[in-house]
């Protein structure tokens, strides 16, 4: 639903956002189906490459950088608050935890 290109260019970030709650088919709801996820892309060399997914619990919509790159922010939601992730390259790819 949301897309944000990092400050340096080579990273995408791809937001999925809306009311995401599953069902099972006895109307009992999948915890496990039911969250949002950003989805990280490397676009330094032309075609995205997917790095990493990563699940929120809740959002809608918001996605931004911090203008040193080096964390960014989703929208919490129904949760009536801002998720801040950190962002730095690392060995086994890009490292991001929900704080």
């Amino acid at each position: 639903m949301s897309t944000v290109v990092s400050p340096d260019g080579k990273t995408l970030l791809l937001l999925t956002s809306g009311y995401n709650l599953l069902n099972d088919q006895d109307g009992k709801q999948l915890p496990g189906a039911s969250n949002e996820y950003v989805f990280v892309f490397d676009i330094e060399h032309g075609k995205p490459v997917q790095r990493q997914v990563l699940q929120i619990p809740n959002t809608f919509a918001g996605i931004a950088f911090a203008p040193d790159g080096q964390s960014f922010y989703v929208s919490g939601g129904k949760d009536d608050n801002v998720h801040v992730l950190p962002f730095q390259p690392t060995v086994h790819g890009w490292g991001a935890d929900l704080q």
